[in-house]
């Protein structure tokens, strides 16, 4: 029986170790962290299986690189002032790797100082009036910094995050399995460059489908002048893919027809 929760967890987590190589904001970073825990969750495989053993210690102190003077976490390291949003997905990234926050007296305080007199919290020290996300994370950094009244508004929001994010996950996974167009830049890029060649007369289609995140084959179909020989447009082909994988080296396959102008229509 063919498994399709298998394979979009395959392919997720193949997405998620590329993803793991390079930089992020605490934003992508937490998003990341979550789609981590999210993959096995759906029959994948365990995408931090050659993590190592320490890699939740070294995870927790990057984001405490992000501490501000105030006792927040900023959206950088060294930032000045801290973010009331970027503070509560730091403390939600922490208790997924069962981690406890530094100083949370500290965070506690921070997120006492961002409330305002109409029981809301703002995102930004200089805000005078609260808004709706700031609030949500006030509320939900209130939770995680110790209090128990709203241990289950922080459960809540926890269970909410990782449902938001397993939807997220599934979509991104389901476009690659079923084939993904690439894109739209990408095709015109294609197309232009096929025109730029001699021999050319016309370009009919160009299909493109996502075999990975960072691969794409495509298919092109292209009216080729009547007065050139055999070997001249195999040697237009094979400049053609040349440049495409020179300049574009997600294309890993090429697939060029000639198709004669009148037989299209």
């Amino acid at each position: 029986v063919f498994d399709h929760r298998v394979t979009d967890g395959g392919v997720a987590a193949g997405f998620l170790r590329e993803k793991m190589t390079g930089s992020a904001d605490v934003v992508d970073f937490f998003s990341l962290v979550v789609s981590c825990y999210l993959v096995p969750l759906g029959g994948g495989p365990d995408v931090l299986a050659d993590a190592p053993p320490d890699w939740r210690d070294r995870v927790a102190a990057t984001l405490e690189s992000f501490r501000t003077p105030d006792g927040g976490y900023g959206k950088t390291p060294g930032a000045p002032h801290g973010s009331t949003y970027t503070s509560f997905l730091v403390a939600l990234c922490l208790q997924l790797l069962d981690r406890h926050i530094p100083a949370p007296d500290r965070l506690t305080a921070f997120v006492k100082s961002r409330r305002r007199a109409d029981g809301g919290y703002v995102e930004i020290s200089a805000m005078k009036r609260s808004g709706t996300n700031p609030t949500a994370a006030g509320v939900g950094l209130t939770a995680l910094t110790g209090n128990p009244l709203f241990d289950g508004v922080a459960s809540l929001l926890i269970a909410l995050v990782l449902a938001a994010m397993a939807v997220i996950l599934l979509v991104e996974a389901k476009g690659l399995l079923i084939g993904e167009a690439a894109d739209p830049a990408l095709v015109k890029a294609l197309r232009s460059c096929i025109e730029s060649h001699d021999g050319i007369v016309a370009v009919h289609e160009v299909l493109t489908i996502h075999q990975a995140p960072r691969m794409v084959v495509a298919v092109i179909s292209a009216d080729f002048e009547d007065t050139i020989t055999a070997r001249d447009v195999e040697q237009t082909i094979a400049r053609i893919e040349r440049e495409i994988a020179a300049n574009h080296p997600q294309v890993t396959r090429i697939y060029i027809r000639p198709l004669d102008s009148a037989m299209r229509r």
